[in-house]
This record gives structure tokens, sequence and C-alpha cells, in this order.
């Protein structure tokens, strides 16, 4: 195989730009935050980012990352999924926009982070919750869960689980 000239190298990586979807080429919006998660004495990186061309019809990625980069956790959905139905009915379209900008930048405030993940008070749920998850993460007393609001009323827990290696969601509701 021969040297690939100047042009040739050009035209592929216009080609390999070309090739991106038009939604993976514009951030709307972004947080980001550093937390133990994955392990107590460590700071794993939380990620949001919205994408797309308008913030109501863009696509929100939630990702954790370990301090080493790895991936632990990645999850997509509809950035309008961001908003309250219930409290922004009758908001302008800006209104909305600000409210999910508000969202993001709110998504991964402390009171999010819950330490233990299961406290012995939390009540077994078997109705929203995979019961040998829910007892792996109610063991581990080093668990450290996270909870977000998607809608008005879809709340999903999740946690890393130390026995099976991955973040799981331990408790998920409406």
């Amino acid at each position: 195989m021969g040297k690939l000239s100047l042009r040739n190298c050009l035209l592929f990586f216009c080609l390999m730009i070309m090739s991106i979807p038009a939604h993976a080429q514009k951030i709307l919006a972004s947080s980001t935050a550093k937390h133990a998660f994955s392990d107590p004495k460590t700071q794993d990186v939380f990620k949001l980012t919205l994408t797309g061309n308008t913030l109501l019809k863009s696509k929100a990625t939630f990702e954790i990352f370990s301090p080493r980069g790895i991936r632990l956790y990645h999850e997509t959905f509809e950035g309008f999924s961001l908003s309250n139905e219930l409290e922004i009915d009758g908001f302008s379209v800006k209104q909305e926009e600000e409210y999910i900008l508000k969202r993001v930048k709110e998504f991964f405030d402390k009171k999010n982070f819950l330490t233990p993940a299961i406290t012995p008070k939390d009540p077994t749920d078997t109705d929203y919750s995979d019961l040998k998850i829910w007892n792996d993460i109610r063991t581990d007393r080093t668990a450290i869960g996270f909870s977000y609001l998607l809608s008005y009323e879809y709340n999903r827990k999740i946690a890393w689980s130390k026995k099976l290696k991955k973040t799981v969601a331990y408790w998920g509701c409406c």
C-alpha cells in the first residue's frame, strides 16, 4: 500500500465528518460533575449532554465514566424529558427552553446522590424494583445511589453493583 496524498487524506477526513449524524455535531447544553459512585474513594465523572438543533427536540445523553475513562453507564432520552409537563403548561417556547436548561444545570445537584443508596429504613419495594438487585445494593452499605427525574413523574435510582460489576437501576417508577 502506498502513501496517502494530502488530497486523499483531506477527502477521507471530510467524508468522516459528513458521516457523523447532524444531531451529534451540535451540543446545545451540557453539565458535568465529579462524585464518588463506583468506588467511595474515587470520583467518577457524570455527564449530561443535549445535542440537536433545538432544545425541545434534542437528544439527551447521560453517561458516567470512571476516573480511568471507562464508561460505567449510558442512557439516552429525549431532551424534552427534562421538562415537567405540569409545570411548563402555558409556557412559551423560550420559557420551556429555559426550564430545560435549568434542569440540565441542576441534574447533578448533591441532593440527587444518595449515601447509602438504600437506607435500612427504606421499605423493600417489589412493585418498582428487582428484588435481587434491591437486596444487592441494600446489603452494600458503601453503595452510592444517584436519583434523577424525567418528565413529571418518572424517577429512577441507579447504583454501582460491586457484585455484578456494573451500574444497575435499583428503583424506577412511573
